[in-house]
Formats: C-alpha cells, sequence, structure tokens
C-alpha cells in the first residue's frame, strides 16, 4: 500500500530520533530554541546564513551525477559550520545556479505536486541541521526554474503542497522563502513577480500552515534592480578578503573555517572539461572562488602575471575582490555599474604597484 506523501512524512517525524532546534522570533529579532542568536555582537538577534541552494541539486538531464554523494558531503560539513557560528542554511526546493544552464532540478512537478525523492534529500539536511542547532530558510521558487510549473494555478499549488509537506513533517528549524528575488524577471510566472501575487502566495502558506514563519526575498537593499541584488562597498569587501587572508580568522576568533581557506586554494573537484556556462578552464575554480592564474587565454580570459596563490572574487558590476597570500595583499573593487569588466587585467595592473 502506498501512503500519500503528507502521512508518510508525518510517520517519519513521528519516528526520528527527536528534534533539537526550534527558530521563533520576537519583533524583528531572531530566536533559537528560545534564545536570542548572537548575542553581545552586532549580529545579534539576525541569522546568519549560508546560501547552499545546490546542497540537494539534481540534473534529470545528467545521469552522470550523484545527486545522493552530493549530499551527503554538505551534510558531513555542517557540524564545521556550526562550530563557526553559522545559524542557518539557505536552501531550495529549485535548487540555484549550477554554472550551466538547463539543468531539471526541482521538487515540483509541472502541475504543482512533489517528488517523494527529492524531499527525501531536503529532509535529509533538514533533520541534520536540527540536530547540529542550526536552521533551514526552504526557498520553494527560483527564477531559472519557477517554469517547470505549468501556469499560476500549478504555482499555487506548489506553495499549499510545499507548506503542507513541512507542517506534516514536523520541521520546528525551518523558515518558508516562497520565492527567491521575487521581483527577478526571469520569473515566469507574474503571481511570483508581482508584489501583488506574491503577497497572496504568502497568504496561501500561512492559511495553509498558519505556525510557518514564511518570507520571500526581493533583491538585498529592498529596491527593485535590473540586475542582482547583494552589493557592498569596497572597504567591506576588502575585510572579508583580509579574513581570508589571515586563514579565516578576525582578531581572536575563527570566523571561517579554516578548512575552507585552505582547501580553495587548488581546484576543489576533479573536472577537466571546460564549464558549461562560460567555457572557462574548470581548474579555476575552488568552492566558490576562483583561482585566477588558472585561466586561459583560449577562454577569452588570461592568468598570465597573476601569482598562483592568488584567489579571487569577480561579481555583478563589476565588483571585484582578491586576495594574493604570497604578497599579503588584499584588492578589492566596486564599480556601481554594470558592463563588461577585464577582472584579471585589473588584477595585473593592480599587483606591480602594490609591491
Amino acid at each position: 500500500m502506498k501512503l500519500p506523501l503528507h502521512l508518510f512524512a508525518a510517520l517519519v517525524a513521528f519516528v526520528s530520533t527527536g528534534r533539537a532546534t526550534e527558530v521563533s522570533m520576537s519583533g524583528t529579532r531572531w530566536l533559537i530554541n528560545g534564545k536570542l542568536t548572537n548575542p553581545g555582537i552586532p549580529a545579534e538577534g539576525m541569522l546568519m546564513n549560508v546560501r547552499m541552494v545546490n546542497a540537494t541539486f539534481e540534473d534529470r538531464h545528467r545521469p552522470d551525477f550523484d545527486a545522493e554523494a552530493n549530499t551527503a558531503k554538505f551534510i558531513a560539513k555542517i557540524p564545521d559550520y556550526a562550530a563557526h557560528g553559522v545559524n542557518a542554511f539557505t536552501l531550495c526546493l529549485q535548487g540555484g545556479m549550477p554554472g550551466y544552464e538547463g539543468a531539471v532540478n526541482a521538487a515540483f512537478e509541472p502541475e504543482g505536486s512533489l517528488r517523494a525523492d527529492y524531499l527525501r534529500r531536503v529532509e535529509r539536511v533538514i533533520r541534520a541541521c536540527d540536530q547540529n542547532g542550526v536552521v533551514v530558510i526552504l526557498g520553494f521558487y527560483y527564477q531559472r526554474r519557477a517554469k517547470i510549473l505549468r501556469e499560476e494555478a500549478a504555482v499555487r499549488a506548489g506553495v499549499v503542497n510545499g507548506a503542507k509537506w513541512m507542517t506534516s513533517a514536523g520541521f520546528k528549524n525551518v523558515v518558508v522563502e516562497v520565492a527567491n528575488e521575487f521581483p527577478h524577471k526571469g520569473l515566469a510566472h507574474e503571481i511570483i513577480r508581482s508584489a501583488k501575487g506574491q503577497a497572496s502566495l504568502l497568504r496561501f502558506a500561512k492559511q495553509t500552515s498558519p505556525g510557518l514563519l514564511v518570507t520571500a526575498s526581493g533583491y538585498g537593499d529592498g529596491k527593485v534592480h535590473p540586475s542582482h541584488g547583494l552589493g557592498m562597498p569596497a572597504r567591506n569587501l576588502a575585510r572579508i578578503g583580509y579574513c581570508m587572508l589571515q586563514g579565516g580568522r578576525w582578531g581572536a576568533a575563527q570566523v571561517i573555517p579554516k578548512w575552507f581557506v585552505e582547501e580553495t586554494a587548488a581546484p576543489t573537484h576533479d573536472v577537466k572539461t571546460p564549464e558549461l556556462r562560460w567555457k572557462l578552464n574548470s581548474q579555476v575554480f575552488a568552492h566558490a572562488w576562483e583561482l585566477p592564474a588558472r585561466h586561459d587565454s583560449a577562454s577569452g580570459r588570461s592568468g598570465e602575471g597573476i601569482p598562483a596563490d592568488a584567489r579571487s572574487k569577480p561579481g555583478s558590476g563589476g565588483q571585484l575582490l582578491a586576495f594574493v597570500p604570497s604578497l599579503d595583499l588584499v584588492i578589492a573593487r566596486q564599480t556601481g555599474g554594470s558592463g563588461e569588466w577585464q577582472f584579471e587585467e585589473f588584477l595585473r595592473r593592480a599587483l606591480p604597484s602594490s609591491r
């Protein structure tokens, strides 16, 4: 006999080893297990989170990709992140950008029903976070995949089904984010993209499961932008780079896990073929950083003249952060504009003047 999905989730919750983490709010401040987060520091009452939306990634066009192993690798790292002060991880039932277009990665079927095999991976992560005192911000819709939903009725059904699953599973450490950057024009359905439509989806979720904490994200600063939403002054970018340069430490505190900083010094994968989106040398990538010296001219970006230990993060609008341990150097740039930016050329010009 096949159990309905919501009953199956409820059964799993009943026989689980017990829940350890509950998230709540007091006014505008976050609490975990009834205690204010990050007491006594500037992040007090905030939910300091890391975006890990591809921790449950799959691509139904790529049978060679082991989705279960990918999730297991992330779960193994959760205790270390928690030990270094991470309050939450952001996941998404439609994942994020994997570095190439066309991935079929979604927990939703076209009519808004949920796929049990995908949910099992998500649940594994949520329960591992629960046991480590970590909250999950679970997104439903992402701009590159929302078109999987056939029509607006399917979008509404997806929200209702997702809320029912959350409640029946008994999660107490989860906050629902209905849509990531909901004004993004890449979202195929007006009901997700418009403020009025988004508000209606939030109401659907709350009506279905009144106890859920439900929200949606815009563009970070409360304004609607034509591109990406996270921007910060060059000084703040440089602070991140300095922390990386110091092995992840800021003063006496280990802010970024040391293993993470060390692993960015070399490619963190064994892919040898060109990256699928921009056709870059795949050996450039180390976690979410780049090793700019490894760029080759065949891809249109050259690493000539850049120290081998340099690491960089090029971003939207010409944002750039780089650090070079051998030179004890941090470089940050914030342009405030979009367009084509020659990241490696900028690094080459900045390096000689800094010696």
